[in-house]
Formats: structure tokens, sequence, C-alpha cells
């Protein structure tokens, strides 16, 4: 049983700079492998983060 939970008051102050993305490398080798051309893609960040991963891959 669950005797703690999580304070997500004190958690979403310092979220963006504890969650890095990881593993973009691995997202432009699959968006790498389809037939349009990675300039020409677009992206849609549809998660529920902060946007730290679409501005990774906005930098490449």
């Amino acid at each position: 049983m669950i005797k703690e939970y999580e304070n997500y008051q004190d958690t979403s102050k310092n979220y963006d700079t504890t969650r890095i993305p990881i593993g973009v490398e691995i997202l432009l080798g699959c968006f790498a492998t389809t037939p349009r051309p990675l300039p020409e893609q677009v992206i849609l960040d549809g998660g529920c983060g902060t946007g730290n991963y679409i501005q990774a891959l906005r930098s490449k």
C-alpha cells in the first residue's frame, strides 16, 4: 500500500531542469525512415509536458 503521494506542487517547480529529452537521436532516426525529408516534416508534440522534446528536435 502506498503511504506517500508525490507533491506535484513541489515537483512542478523544477520539472524543466530535471526532465531532459533523452533519445532525441533515436527519434530523429525514426523520422528519417519516412519518405519525406526531415526538413520538410511537420511534427506535433502531443504530450502533456513542457515541450522540451520538440525544442530539442527543432535545434537539430
